[in-house]
């Protein structure tokens, strides 16, 4: 605060030296006198260590009317230079500062790209006590303290990037897209969703060609408020001891014992089923661990990875299948645990090419859900080997009597819809 006052101290002196320069040249000469008084008191304040309280007491009621520096005696065109010569230290003083500030945000960008954000934030810090105006520098900040969860400190910096006054430049004061940027994502990590709207739809405001981005971060704002409406909702349930609170968790605790058979195992996941048809269901198969619980498991892992062809394999492919479709309609939170389980990347595509009819309707139902929405395709995409993907559902469309063209020509064309996809 103090440094950003000495900024606007410093910008009006340049002024008060403009406008005594004016006066200094008039041909009048009462008009350069009363200037020669008000530049000697203006310099008397400049050599002051630091402000100066105002001593209301009256020791002196008649002061010389000349000033006391002895500028009386010079020329209109030596104070000119004196006060130049004060400008031109300043600028100078003030590159030096520059060079060194960029410096060290150069050494903090480097050692945020290494990941050590710890350094950037101390880089960055240095270069805000060189310079207390470079916004680069606490927006940078910002960005390496929402790495290190410090998200107050985040906000702050950013409100920092928005109040001080930039250099001449493309910023803008009060207009800072990545401030708002930074900002509306930290809000977000503290749970404060209108506020990090706020922020985001601050920047369409600025800057209108940004509305995709901005419509994707708003997306992820409404996903995170979802997801925690969700999880306070089945904790709830839980914690009444009642009703899908204690018959999903007793159903997973169940299905984690390493001794069941492929046909009790069925069964359980069908019983499974029928309890997560709704979103406090869903959330609490998350919650209590279940996406772990079913995908590392011996037998499940071999059937969908195709390990293991009998019957029973069979069943039990088909029966996890819709157990994970159901698990991710509608709650986007599931999708994306589901897409972060590696036997999940695997057999999400290569069970299409399955030699059963009923395991391959049942993953390409999956992934006509995953397309279905943007949010599902970017997870999918993000997480799935999509040559082979293609592949396969290319493979599925020309299979004789399957009937499965129709569900694989749909989730290429969903696939192909979005932007990063390139075929």
């Amino acid at each position: 605060m103090e440094k950003v006052e000495e900024v606007e101290r410093f910008l009006k002196n340049v002024d008060k030296i403009s406008e005594l320069m004016k006066e200094l040249k008039s041909s009048d000469a009462e008009v350069q006198q009363k200037a020669m008084e008000e530049a000697d008191c203006f310099i008397a304040a400049l050599d002051e260590p630091c402000r100066t309280k105002v001593n209301k007491t009256k020791i002196n009621t008649n002061p010389p009317l000349q000033p006391s520096f002895g500028l009386q005696n010079e020329s209109p065109g030596s104070f000119m230079k004196l006060m130049e010569g004060d400008v031109e230290d300043r600028r100078v003083e003030r590159i030096a500062k520059q060079k060194l500030a960029t410096a060290l945000k150069d050494k903090g960008n480097e050692a945020y790209a290494e990941k050590d954000y710890e350094s950037a934030v101390k880089y960055y810090s240095d270069g805000v006590a060189e310079l207390r105006d470079m916004q680069q520098l606490y927006t940078n900040r910002a960005q390496a303290y929402i790495k290190l969860g410090m998200y107050k400190e985040a906000i702050s910096d950013c409100e920092w990037a928005l109040k001080v006054r930039p250099v001449p430049g493309p910023w803008c004061n009060g207009r800072c897209i990545k401030a708002f940027v930074h900002m509306g994502r930290a809000y977000l990590e503290l749970k404060n969703y209108n506020k990090s709207r706020h922020c985001f739809e601050k920047i369409v405001e600025i800057e209108r060609g940004m509305e995709k981005m901005v419509k994707e971060y708003l997306s992820q704002v409404d996903l995170e408020e979802k997801r925690e409406t969700r999880e306070m909702n089945a904790k709830l349930e839980f914690d009444k001891g009642e009703g899908k609170g204690t018959t999903v968790p007793q159903l997973l605790e169940n299905l984690s014992r390493p001794d069941q058979t492929l046909l009790s195992y069925c069964g359980g996941l069908e019983i499974l089923l029928r309890a997560v048809t709704d979103c406090t269901g869903q959330t609490l198969f998350r919650l209590n661990n279940g996406f772990s619980i079913i995908g590392s498991n011996d037998l499940v892992r071999s059937c969908l990875l195709q390990k293991t062809v009998d019957a029973h394999s069979r069943d039990l492919c088909v029966s996890v299948l819709k157990l994970w479709r159901a698990l991710c309609r509608g709650n986007d939170e599931n999708q994306k645990i589901l897409m972060m389980c590696p036997v999940t990347k695997q057999a999400t595509v290569h069970l299409l090419t399955s030699e059963h009819v009923a395991v391959q309707k049942e993953c390409l139902a999956l992934l006509c859900l995953y397309s279905h929405l943007p949010h599902g395709r970017r997870l999918a995409m993000d997480s799935l080997n999509m040559h082979m993907l293609v592949r396969n559902l290319v493979a599925c469309i020309f299979l004789p009597k399957q009937q499965l063209e129709n569900s694989a020509v749909n989730i290429l064309e969903n696939f192909a819809a979005e932007n990063k996809y390139n075929g």
